[in-house]
C-alpha cells in the first residue's frame, strides 16, 4: 500500500539530543519503505527498542537489527507509520502531521568525506553546511542519491570492509545530518559505495527493505507515489559497472515487473548512476584531456522504458550537470553534496557533445559543491542548484514535456 507523505514540523518538547552530545547518542529519522509507506527508525546503545506514541497510544518499536560486538554495536528499530496521524513522538521528541502535500523537495548525493578532505573544514567538506542550509528551506521530502561514507579507518589496513562500521556511517552521515533527519522524512538511494565497501551498514541502516543478513546484490526498484502528479521509482544501480554491465537483463527483469500502465504517469527516476554522465580525463602520457562518458549503464537497462521517463536524478559524478538528449530523458546529476569534488571538471557548456552516439542538445557542468531544491508551481516544478554557502548557481524549470536551466540565476 503506497501511503501520501505529509510535511512533518519538528516540535521540541524535551531534551534534544545534540550531535556534539556522547558517541552513545540515540538517533531517529522517518524514511519511506519499498512500500511507499512512512517508517521510523532509531538506533539506540540500549538494550531494548523504544515506545512510540501515536497520537497518544503507545506502542513498542520492532527490532530491524540486534546489536553485535563488532562493527554495529547498535540496536536499530523501526515502526511503520499509519496512513493518517496527528502526532507521533518517539525519545523525548514529537512529530506533527499537517495535511499538506509535499511541495517542496531536496536533493542530494554523495555526500561523504574522503581521506583527503580535512572533515573539519567546511571549505573541504561542507555536508554540515549543505544540511544546515537546507533545513532553512523547509523541505517536505529530502532524497539522497547515495554514497554516504567514504572514511578508511587508520588503525586498520585497507581491507575492502574498513569502512563498514557504525561509527563511520555515524560520522559522515548521521552526526552532521541529524536535524535534517529530524525534519523531514527521508527517500534513500544506494550508492556504489554502500554496495561495494558499506553494504552491511546499508541493509542495517537505511535499505527501504525488510533487513536480511543475506547482502544482496541489487534491490528491487519500487515505486513512490506520495507526491500529487508524480511517480517516483526508486531504482538500485549500485551494481553497475562504468561502462559495461554484464546483468543488464538482470536490471531489466526487474523493472519489467513495475506498472507502467497509466499513460498520464509523470514518472521521475531516481538512482545512483547516471544514464549518461560526463567526466574529463588527463592521459597521463602527454596530459591532453579526453571527454568520455561514465557510468552509461542506462542506455541498456532503461532502454525499454525511456519513453516513460519525464526525467532522471542520480548522483555518483561528483559535480552537478543537467543533460537534455534526443530520445533520452532529461537528466540531473547531483553528486556534489560534499565528496570531494571532479579533479578535472567536464566543460561548462555540454551543448552539442557527443557521447555514446548520443548528441547532447543542451547541457551545463557547475563544478561546485552544493545541493537543489526541487519546488512545485502551477504548471511546472522549478529546481533550484544552490551552492554550499547557499548562493543560486542555477535555475532550472521542468514542465510536462520540456525542460531548461539557466546559470547564475539571482536570489
Amino acid at each position: 500500500m503506497m501511503i501520501h507523505f505529509r510535511k512533518y514540523y519538528y516540535l521540541l518538547i524535551g531534551f534534544l539530543l545534540s550531535s556534539c552530545t556522547s558517541i552513545n547518542e540515540d538517533k531517529m529519522w522517518v524514511q519511506v519503505n519499498h512500500n511507499g509507506e512512512n517508517e521510523v527508525r532509531v538506533v539506540t546503545h540500549q538494550d531494548t527498542c523504544p515506545v512510540v506514541n501515536i497520537d497518544g497510544q503507545p506502542s513498542l518499536m520492532e527490532t530491524r537489527v540486534s546489536g553485535d560486538n563488532g562493527n554495529y554495536p547498535i540496536l536499530v528499530c523501526k515502526k511503520t507509520l499509519p496512513k493518517t496521524y496527528a502526532n507521533f513522538s518517539v525519545l523525548n521528541q514529537t512529530f506533527s502531521h499537517p495535511l499538506e502535500p509535499i511541495n517542496k523537495i531536496a536533493i542530494i548525493g554523495d555526500t561523504g568525506c574522503r581521506d583527503s578532505q580535512n572533515i573539519n573544514d567546511p571549505e573541504q567538506w561542507p555536508f554540515p553546511q549543505i544540511v544546515e542550509n537546507i533545513s532553512r528551506h523547509n523541505p517536505d521530502l529530502v532524497i539522497h542519491l547515495g554514497d554516504y561514507i567514504y572514511q578508511r579507518d587508520s588503525r586498520y589496513n585497507s581491507q575492502i570492509t574498513e569502512r563498514d562500521k557504525w561509527e563511520h556511517w555515524k560520522t559522515e552521515f548521521f552526526d552532521p545530518a541529524d536535524k535534517l533527519l529530524k525534519q523531514a522524512p527521508w527517500l534513500f538511494l544506494r550508492g556504489n559505495i554502500e554496495f561495494l565497501k558499506a553494504k552491511e551498514g546499508w541493509m542495517k541502516l537505511v535499505s527501504a527493505y525488510p533487513y536480511s543478513p543475506f547482502l544482496v546484490q541489487e534491490e528491487e526498484p519500487f515505486w513512490v507515489d506520495s507526491i500529487e502528479g508524480v511517480s517516483l521509482l526508486a531504482h538500485d544501480s549500485s551494481a553497475a559497472h562504468r561502462d559495461f554491465v554484464s546483468n543488464v537483463e538482470s536490471y531489466r527483469s526487474k523493472l519489467r515487473k513495475l506498472d507502467f500502465s497509466k499513460d498520464d504517469k509523470n514518472v521521475w527516476l531516481l538512482t545512483h548512476r547516471p544514464l549518461v554522465g560526463i567526466v574529463t580525463i588527463k592521459n597521463k602520457n602527454d596530459n591532453k584531456e579526453s571527454i568520455l562518458s561514465d557510468s552509461g549503464y542506462g542506455l541498456e537497462v532503461f532502454k525499454e522504458i525511456h519513453s516513460k521517463l519525464r526525467f532522471v536524478v542520480s548522483g555518483h559524478i561528483h559535480t552537478f550537470q543537467y543533460i537534455k538528449a534526443h530520445q533520452l530523458p532529461d537528466q540531473f546529476v547531483m553528486g556534489n553534496g560534499g565528496v570531494r569534488l571532479e579533479k578535472v571538471a567536464a566543460p561548462t557548456i555540454l551543448d552539442n557533445t557527443i557521447i555514446q552516439s548520443q548528441i547532447i542538445e543542451k547541457g551545463m557542468t557547475i563544478n561546485q559543491f552544493g545541493y537543489g531544491i526541487l519546488e512545485r508551481h502551477k504548471e511546472f516544478w522549478l529546481l533550484s542548484l544552490y551552492s554550499a554557502k547557499n548562493t543560486v548557481l542555477a535555475r532550472c524549470t521542468i514542465g510536462k514535456k520540456e525542460s531548461r536551466c539557466e546559470f547564475g540565476a539571482k536570489n
